[in-house]
C-alpha cells in the first residue's frame, strides 16, 4: 500500500500544460478555455484543473527564486517573459500523442479592426506549445503495477505454504487420533462428523496465527515507519490505523480460509489412505 501510494504521488505526471500564443488577448483565450473544457466529454477523459494567467506564472517564479532577487530586477518596466497556461489532467495514458497532437490543430477565430473601422475575423491556432509527461507517467504506471504483482505473488507463496504447515500439523493430529476415527467410523458417523472436529481445529489455529501474525505486524510496521520518516523526509508512509481495520479482517478471512482448507485437506488424504 505504501508503495503504491508514493508512486501515484509521483504520478501526478498525468497533466498537460497548454501554453496560449503571446498574441492572444482575453477573448481568444476565453475561447480556448470553451474548446478545452469540451474535451471532458470527449475519449480522451481529460479535465481542465486550472488556468495560469503571466502574471501569475510570473508570481510564481518569483516566489521559487526569493532568494534570489536579482533576476527579475530587469523585468521591473513590465515586461513578462512568461506565456498564460491552461493546466489539464487526464486518466488514460494511452492516446497522450494524439491528444497532444489534437491541442496543437485547435483553431479559434480572432476579430480585428481595419483601418476603414471595419471588424475582420480570422482563423488562428492559439496554442504555442503543448508539454506533457507522458513518458514518465507511464513508466511509474508499469513500475506501480509490476510491484503490486511481485507483492501478490509473494503473498500468494506464502499462503500457499501456511496451508501446508496446516495440513501437517492437523495430520499429526489426525493419525494420533486414529483409533477415535475408526470407533466413529464403525458406528456409523458420515464424514461431515468425522471431519469436523479437525475443521474446527484448523480454524482456531488460523485464528491464533492471525493474532499473533497482526500483533507483530503492527510492532514491526510502527517501528519501521518511525525509522523511515527520521531518515528519509520525502517518503509518504502511511500509519497503520489509517487501514488497521482492513487489515485485520483480511488476516481473519485468510487465517479461517487456511485453516478450512488445510483440515479438509489432511482429513481427506487420511482416509483416503486409510
Amino acid at each position: 500500500v505504501n508503495v503504491d501510494a508514493n508512486l501515484q504521488n509521483m504520478a501526478d505526471l498525468n497533466e498537460i500544460v497548454v501554453y496560449i500564443d503571446d498574441t492572444c488577448d482575453e477573448d481568444d483565450i476565453a475561447q480556448v478555455r470553451g474548446v478545452l473544457s469540451n474535451f471532458k466529454s470527449s475519449d480522451y477523459k481529460v479535465v481542465l484543473e486550472e488556468y495560469v494567467s503571466k502574471e501569475q506564472a510570473l508570481e510564481s517564479e518569483k516566489a521559487k527564486f526569493e532568494d534570489y532577487p536579482d533576476l527579475f530586477k530587469s523585468l521591473e518596466d513590465g515586461d513578462n517573459p512568461y506565456r498564460a497556461s491552461f493546466v489539464l489532467s487526464y486518466s488514460d495514458g494511452t492516446d497522450v500523442d494524439i491528444l497532444t497532437n489534437d491541442l496543437y490543430n485547435i483553431n479559434i477565430q480572432k476579430s480585428t479592426q481595419t483601418e476603414g473601422g471595419e471588424t475582420q475575423s480570422r482563423s488562428i491556432a492559439p496554442i504555442d506549445k503543448v508539454v506533457s509527461h507522458a513518458d514518465v507517467a507511464y513508466s511509474l504506471e508499469n513500475l506501480r503495477q509490476a510491484v503490486s504483482g511481485a507483492l501478490l505473488i509473494f503473498m500468494t507463496v506464502l499462503f500457499v505454504v501456511g496451508i501446508f504447515i496446516i495440513i501437517n500439523t492437523v495430520r499429526l493430529t489426525v493419525s494420533m487420533r486414529s483409533k477415535e476415527i475408526s470407533v466413529m467410523r464403525y458406528v456409523g458417523a458420515k464424514g461431515i462428523y468425522v471431519t469436523l472436529p479437525f475443521v474446527f481445529e484448523g480454524v482456531i489455529m488460523g485464528l491464533i496465527a492471525t493474532v499473533i501474525a497482526y500483533v507483530i505486524q503492527w510492532i514491526v510496521y510502527s517501528n519501521i515507519c518511525r525509522a523511515i520518516v527520521a531518515a528519509h523526509n520525502m517518503i509518504n508512509v502511511l500509519p497503520f490505523s489509517q487501514f488497521a481495520w482492513i487489515l485485520l479482517l483480511a488476516f481473519v478471512l485468510i487465517g479461517t480460509v487456511a485453516g478450512i482448507i488445510g483440515s479438509l485437506i489432511s482429513v481427506a488424504i487420511y482416509i483416503k489412505e486409510e
